[in-house]
């Protein structure tokens, strides 16, 4: 795609080996929905399959957030226990006395997350997943993210994280068929250089006031296609990347660190238009200590095909991005992350020290 849409880079070889352990049984972004057989098999059953089949946001045509297999109550045996992602409805007036979610990773296998919603009967229980179902599917999302990113703990493209820290004195582990790559000044441009199955980084750092807030959603895009306009050219010279206006999300990403992010997705595009076009994710935050904003970005280009599960693949990436003196990335926070809506919030990580050092 570098002759197509981009015009890049230089390329070389990298090597990793993969993740060791038994995981979880299961493809990604696949759910086993546990309920009473009643329930499964009437109009609750059907609320609960359509939640967790809510739609992904920001991508160019309609994926559903998860797959959904079931199973009943009573069937619920040893052999489906090491599935991935598993919901458990449990239903009990004797016990419960208002509906409420817990979850635990690992429970039955490496790689798993098991979440419950207690409740005492269906009215309460139609509520809550009316009113939460994002935050529920939100916690397979955590699950997945993290899968992706232990992947790459060591399994990571040694070219990229060498440019990264010679540009900005930080680390970041994509995947290890990122070899190409164009630098600029504050800015890093990573790629596989696929004809079809295309994803790349971008990262920049723009001084910015970090006393004051974090831009806003439009203020950001603004950004975006200022920097990535400039130095991301379509395969005619007069074309340019831009950000749609359409599908654009806005959300703070806090770790348990405290450490706050927010992150952008939206669709991307080529302006004059062409035929390049596809999904991004992208992390912003400050560095108080050099007075300036970093951002950091995975976008992708696959036509005509599903592009969810790729997607996550880079977001999982984007969690890597830290100081150099962090060695290892650890990918152990990304189980407690919580989202919300982000707008003209101050964040900022103090402790980000990316001198050269």
């Amino acid at each position: 795609m570098m002759g197509g849409l981009f015009i890049l880079l230089s390329s070389c070889k990298s090597g990793g080996s993969g993740l060791p352990g038994i995981t979880a049984a299961g493809s990604p972004g696949e759910v086993l929905l546990v309920m009473p057989s009643s329930w499964l098999k009437g109009e609750i059953g059907e609320q609960t399959k359509s939640m967790l089949r809510m739609e992904v946001p920001s991508l160019p045509q309609t994926e559903s957030w998860l797959r959904v297999q079931t199973v009943s109550s009573d069937d619920f045996g040893q052999f489906l226990r090491n599935t991935r992602n598993i919901l458990i409805v449990d239903y009990n007036k004797d016990i419960y006395t208002t509906t409420s979610v817990k979850y635990t990773f690992d429970p039955y296998a490496k790689g798993q997350i098991v979440v419950t919603i207690q409740t005492p009967d269906m009215q309460s229980y139609h509520k809550y997943i009316t009113e939460r179902g994002r935050e529920i599917c939100e916690l397979f999302l955590l699950n997945e993210l993290y899968r992706m990113a232990s992947d790459l703990v060591e399994d990571y493209s040694p070219t990229a994280m060498n440019y990264c820290e010679e540009i900005f004195g930080c680390r970041i582990n994509v995947p290890k068929d990122v070899l190409s790559y164009k630098k600029g000044e504050n800015f890093l441009w990573l790629s596989n250089n696929a004809m079809k199955k295309r994803y790349d980084f971008a990262i920049f750092k723009v001084p910015y006031d970090t006393s004051s807030s974090l831009p806003s959603a439009r203020q950001l895009i603004a950004l975006r296609d200022s920097v990535l306009g400039k130095e991301i050219p379509g395969s005619d010279p007069s074309s340019h990347m831009t950000t749609s206006d359409y599908a654009i999300e806005y959300r703070l990403a806090e770790l348990p660190s405290g450490k706050r992010i927010v992150e952008l997705r939206g669709l991307w595009e080529m302006t004059p238009p062409d035929i390049m076009a596809g999904p991004f994710i992208a992390q912003a935050f400050f560095s108080t200590n050099e007075a300036a904003l970093y951002y950091v970005e995975g976008f992708v280009y696959y036509p005509n095909e599903d592009k969810r599960d790729l997607v996550r693949k880079l977001h999982s990436a984007l969690f890597s991005f830290r100081p150099q003196n962090e060695q290892m990335f650890d990918p152990e926070p990304i189980k407690r992350i919580r989202w919300s809506p982000a707008e003209d919030l101050t964040v900022s990580d103090p402790s980000f020290a990316t001198s050269k050092r």
